[in-house]
């Protein structure tokens, strides 16, 4: 395989595993949000009687909105790279199809013809 054709198919790769890697930190963001719901009932169905717990709660809850906040950049950092790339990559792959098959064409006639 040449050297320009392991380069593509290493950007298509790193491509997919942003994707990959998007998704997982969506499912991360779902999970931190169910825990900030669940923090949420929290809060609001606790019978406070010592400030300790209060500050319990709210060490508990700057944790989880950190967290959240955390995913949610890189969340963001990802779906702008995969949304700008999305279409370049499809193209990409396309075109680099169209070009092997060809190549591939071309040299197979080229060995067909040497044996006649």
């Amino acid at each position: 395989m040449s050297v320009a054709l392991n380069l593509v198919n290493e950007l298509i790769s790193q491509y997919d595993e942003l994707e990959a890697q998007y998704a997982t930190k969506r499912e991360e963001q779902g999970s931190i949000d169910r825990e900030l719901s669940d923090w949420y009932h929290c809060v609001e169905g606790i019978e406070i009687t010592h400030i300790s717990q209060s500050h319990k709660m709210i060490k508990r809850g700057k944790d989880i909105l950190e967290r959240r906040r955390n995913i949610k950049y890189e969340t963001l950092i990802m779906k702008a790279t995969l949304d700008n790339l999305k279409h370049s990559i499809t193209q990409i792959k396309k075109n680099v199809k169209i070009v092997v098959d060809k190549d591939t064409a071309v040299r197979q006639e080229i060995k067909d013809r040497a044996k006649i």
